[in-house]
């Protein structure tokens, strides 16, 4: 991952993502998020922990899109790996509790 820090405003605007997804994204409840998009009294800086995460998933955003791009069967042969290791540690980490 590069050195490059977005907010959240830079990194909906680059992604498309509106405010309630990415709220489901980060984990955090839409009145906080209003608190990073406003201007003046009310604003409030992105947590450093958030940038972190937002450039984690621009990372992965951007690895999706290449693979969308240059492996459309990817999706594919990643259900059958699934289908094929369920059961194991592998199927065990995809459902983690909350």
């Amino acid at each position: 991952m590069g050195d490059t820090v977005l907010n959240v405003q830079e990194f909906c605007e680059k992604w498309g993502v509106k405010r309630p997804e990415l709220s489901l994204l980060l984990g955090v409840p839409l009145g906080t998020m209003a608190h990073w998009f406003a201007a003046g009294a009310h604003e409030r800086s992105t947590p450093v922990s958030i940038q972190k995460t937002l450039t984690q998933l621009d990372f992965l955003f951007t690895v999706l899109l290449s693979l969308k791009e240059q492996l459309p069967e990817a999706r594919s042969v990643f259900d059958v790996v699934c289908e094929r290791k369920k059961g194991t540690v592998f199927q065990s980490q995809k459902k983690r509790p909350e």
